[in-house]
């Protein structure tokens, strides 16, 4: 998820508006990571002013 979220800034960031799909190769990179390793290495490239999670209140039950 936080990877999803790097990504995404990434491409907003290029003027993209693509939906991300993330594929296990591209997580195959961090495999020699610990967990929190690459958690905190990922969340260190998340910009959160540019962060905003949309939320349909009309599907929601």
């Amino acid at each position: 998820l936080v990877y999803g979220v790097v990504k995404l800034q990434e491409r907003v960031a290029n003027g993209e508006a693509a939906p991300v799909t993330v594929k296990p190769y591209e997580l195959e990179e961090f495999s020699d990571l610990e967990r929190d390793e690459l958690v905190d290495k990922l969340a260190d490239q998340i910009d959160d002013d540019e962060l905003v999670m949309r939320y349909n209140f009309a599907d929601s039950p």
